[in-house]
């Protein structure tokens, strides 16, 4: 250890040849990064180059090192990391900062880069396009909920209290009313002798009288005018302006302060509130308050595997050779929701889609098949009731009702109609259009059973009254779904689903198990797909290393 060197070791080598970090270091020099690059306005001092801090990130990735604080920690300790770095030192707030908002503005653009590399070297030839979607656990509080349908119910109730102070003020004008009627004078002196000390008495009281009826008929057209409004945070706090100015005119006005503090300190601040909440919310049911981009989503417990709701996000990646080819982040967790978003973003980053996608059930709706169909690729999604159909799937209680579900019903060809295990028609009633949680406008066909009354097997069929059994079903996509499962039943598509089951899942397992990333550490959803980003990138370096 004390003996001394003639000359110190070049860092280059000590890194061996085909080790990780030169495969990093040749992908990052290779691939044109001019829109990250671009994001540097110039001026000031100098900057450290984001090639080599997108090398030193990637690679921190590839060795399950999350924290940047650990990377600057390595930039002075680790020979790889110190090769690519060059021997600089950047410390964990340019770091941070780099990974939160210079990379957030070009990931996806740096990951196509990737996609188009590893199809040069021949890795991947983007003809399959295996998709799956996973939760992971957001960076927040998991008791930090808050519940659409709870917000919207304490949001009403604060607009409840404030129409009930309306009427407590309209039963105050008509009890000053009642109380004098149409007399100009207050009762007071009557019985007494008249002399100048009783007359000025009755002037003191008269005044005082005339200047609360005043500020009473003010008030009571000021309260007229808000409840003509939408009662929100925005028109309450005009009201109260106006009742603040009022009150410069008789400061002592005891119940006007009331009404005042009311909507200050109590019903305002709680609509702001709410309203804030409900902005947040758009189409989701739910937000942690530690991340507000998180939705609260079950997920799998820690050890007894019971699903837990935590706060979370839903990841849809797509693969070929266990490459990951794309990838998006959503704050929906059903799967269904996010496919389109997701191809979307696929399409953009390669210029199309491959030209056959292979996905599980929780994909497989009418509006994912007209969009694959519109885009001129082959489905090789599964529906919800396929694996039924086949005699696979997780194992049911089997029972005598399960013979007439839905499911079971068959079509005439010619006409639609559905026809019931027992060989039974059912009649027409009406045609529906119903609108999905993505805007798209499912139309269906609704039916009826005439023989509920005689029917020997009603009660295993229906629980309606009267044991008419009802049935609705969209046409195009029992076709679809007729389509679809010929395509899955056929030697390429057997072979197709046998393959999805190595390919997406078991990259969701890599990235779990042997990256151990199974929590995010950034917040807000722009952050968390930078980091999902940096998650596929070291992924797909691995791979790689490994090939």
């Amino acid at each position: 250890m004390g003996q001394p060197m003639l000359l110190p070791p070049s860092l280059d080598e000590l890194i061996p040849e085909g080790h990780i970090v030169r495969i990093i270091n040749d992908f990052v020099e290779a691939i044109d990064l001019s829109a990250l690059t671009a994001t540097y306005k110039g001026g000031g001092t100098s900057s450290y180059h984001p090639k080599m801090l997108l090398k030193i990130l990637v690679y921190a990735y590839t060795k399950k090192i999350y924290s940047s604080r650990m990377i600057a920690a390595a930039l002075r300790e680790n020979i790889h990391f110190m090769w690519l770095s060059g021997g600089n030192r950047p410390d964990f707030r340019t770091i941070n900062r780099f990974r939160g908002e210079r990379l957030a503005e070009t990931i996806q653009e740096v990951f196509a880069k990737l996609v188009l590399y590893l199809e040069n070297q021949g890795y991947i030839d983007l003809a399959h396009y295996f998709t799956d979607g996973t939760k992971i656990e957001a960076n927040a509080n998991k008791f930090s909920y808050v519940w659409k349908k709870s917000t919207s119910r304490y949001q009403q109730g604060v607009i409840d209290k404030v129409k009930d102070l309306f009427k407590e003020i309209d039963q105050l004008n008509e009890d000053e009313d009642l109380k004098y009627g149409d007399n100009d004078l207050p009762e007071v002196g009557e019985g007494k002798e008249i002399n100048s000390g009783e007359i000025e008495e009755i002037a003191r009281e008269l005044n005082e009288t005339l200047k609360a009826k005043d500020l009473k008929n003010d008030d009571k057209e000021l309260l007229e005018e808000g409840k003509g409004k939408e009662i929100n945070s925005e028109n309450l706090e005009e009201l109260a302006k106006k009742l603040n100015a009022k009150l410069k005119k008789k400061p002592k006005d005891r119940k006007t302060k009331k009404v005042v503090n009311k909507l200050t300190k109590d019903y305002i601040p709680r609509l702001k509130k709410y309203e804030a909440y409900q902005k947040n919310f758009g189409q989701r049911s739910s937000f942690s308050k530690t991340d507000k981009d998180a939705t609260f989503m079950r997920m799998k417990g820690d050890s007894m595997r019971i699903p837990m709701l935590k706060p979370g996000y839903n990841v849809h990646i797509g693969t070929e050779n266990q490459f990951i080819v794309g990838f998006s982040v959503h704050q929906n967790p059903s799967d269904t929701v996010g496919f389109i978003p997701h191809l979307e973003q696929v399409e953009k980053n390669l210029g199309g889609i491959p030209g056959k996608v292979i996905a599980d059930a929780g994909f497989g709706s009418e509006d994912n098949y007209v969009y694959l169909e519109g885009k001129n690729i082959e489905a090789f999604v599964k529906y919800n009731t396929f694996d039924r159909e086949q005699g696979k799937g997780r194992k049911r209680k089997r029972s005598a009702k399960n013979k007439y579900s839905a499911s079971n019903f068959t079509y005439d060809e010619t006409t639609g109609d559905p026809i019931c295990p027992e060989g039974k028609r059912l009649r027409y009633v009406e045609t529906k259009e119903e609108t999905t949680r993505t805007g798209y406008k499912v139309t269906k066909r609704f039916y009826r059973c005439e023989h509920g009354a005689t029917c020997p097997v009603r009660d295993l069929c229906t629980t309606a009254a009267g044991g008419r059994r009802s049935h609705e079903y969209s046409p195009r996509l029992v076709s679809f779904r007729k389509q679809v499962s010929e395509r899955l039943t056929s030697d390429e598509g057997r072979d197709l689903r046998s393959r999805r089951l190595i390919e997406p899942e078991a990259v969701f397992g890599l990235i779990k198990q042997n990256m151990k990333f199974r929590r995010f550490n950034l917040r807000g959803l722009k952050k968390v797909s930078t980091e999902w980003g940096l998650i596929s990138i070291a992924h797909n370096m691995l791979k790689m290393a490994a090939s």
